[in-house]
C-alpha cells in the first residue's frame, strides 16, 4: 500500500553507495525508520533535503511487517532558514537528542507540535530554545518534576527540595527550571549566555534519571564550543 507521511528528519545512515536508512520523526506514527533507494546518486536533488529537522512529506509503499517501508519520493514541508553556524550546532544536537529519546514514541502529535516551536523560536534567533524545547518535552513524555515550594531541583525524584541535593541544581539552576514549568509561553524566557551550560547539564542529567539507557549526544561538545 502507498501512502504519504509527514515528519522531521532526525538522522540517516548510508547503505552502500547511494541507497540509505531514514530516521523520522511522523505527525502520524510517531519515530519511524524508512528505506530510500539512490538518494546519494550524482543527480539525485533529494539529498539535499537530508537535513536535521527539516519537514519532509515522504511517499511510502509499505511492505511486510518485518520489513522496513520504502520512501518512493521526497518533498520538503519545511526548510529550516537557520540564521548562522550557531543555529546549526542547536539544529544538530536536538536531532541527535530526539533521534535517541524518541525511538519508542508511537504518538506523535504533541511532540510534532513542540518540535514546530522549536524550529520558529531557532529562526527568530531565540538561542535559549533548545533548552527550554528539552524541559517542555519532558511534560509530553510524563517525567517532569512535580513543582513544589522547594528551591533546589532533586532530578532523581523529580521534586524540588528545600536543601540542594545535587551541586549541578543551583537556586538559579533551578529557578530556570520552575519557569520554564510553570509559565505559559515559557520561550520568552531568556537563559542568560554564562548559565546556558549549567542549565543544559542539569537537563541531561535529568533525562539519564528518567530515560532508560540514555545516551549523551556526541553533538555536545559542539554546543560547548560555540556557546
Amino acid at each position: 500500500m502507498v501512502h504519504s507521511e509527514n515528519g522531521f528528519l532526525l538522522s540517516y545512515i548510508k547503505y552502500g553507495d547511494a541507497d540509505a536508512v531514514l530516521h523520522s520523526f511522523t505527525k502520524e506514527k510517531g519515530f519511524r525508520s524508512y528505506f530510500i533507494k539512490s538518494v546519494f546518486t550524482q543527480k539525485s536533488r533529494k539529498k539535499s533535503y537530508l537535513q536535521p529537522l527539516n519537514e519532509l512529506n515522504f511517499k511510502i509503499r509499505d511492505k511486510s511487517s518485518s520489513s522496513m517501508p520504502e520512501v518512493l519520493s521526497i518533498e520538503p514541508l519545511k526548510i529550516v532558514e537557520s540564521p548562522g553556524s550557531k543555529s546549526d550546532s542547536v539544529l544538530f544536537f536536538v536531532s541527535e537528542f530526539l533521534n535517541h529519546i524518541l525511538r519508542d514514541e508511537t504518538e506523535g502529535h504533541l511532540v510534532y507540535y513542540e518540535v514546530c516551536k522549536l524550529l520558529t523560536e531557532i529562526e527568530n534567533r531565540n538561542y535559549s530554545a533548545h533548552l527550554v524545547f528539552m524541559v517542555k518535552l519532558l511534560k509530553v513524555l510524563g517525567v517532569s518534576p512535580f513543582i513544589s515550594e522547594g528551591k533546589f531541583l532533586d532530578a532523581d525524584g523529580g521534586v524540588f527540595t528545600d536543601e540542594p541535593v545535587n551541586s549541578l541544581y543551583s537556586e538559579a539552576v533551578s529557578n530556570y527550571w520552575k519557569n520554564i514549568l510553570s509559565e505559559s509561553e515559557p520561550y520568552q524566557i531568556k537563559i542568560e549566555s554564562l548559565s546556558r551550560p549549567a542549565v543544559l547539564d542539569s537537563i541531561l542529567f535529568y533525562y539519564s534519571c528518567h530515560h532508560s539507557g540514555f545516551k549523551t549526544p556526541k553533538s555536545l561538545e559542539i554546543i560547548r564550543q560555540l556557546w
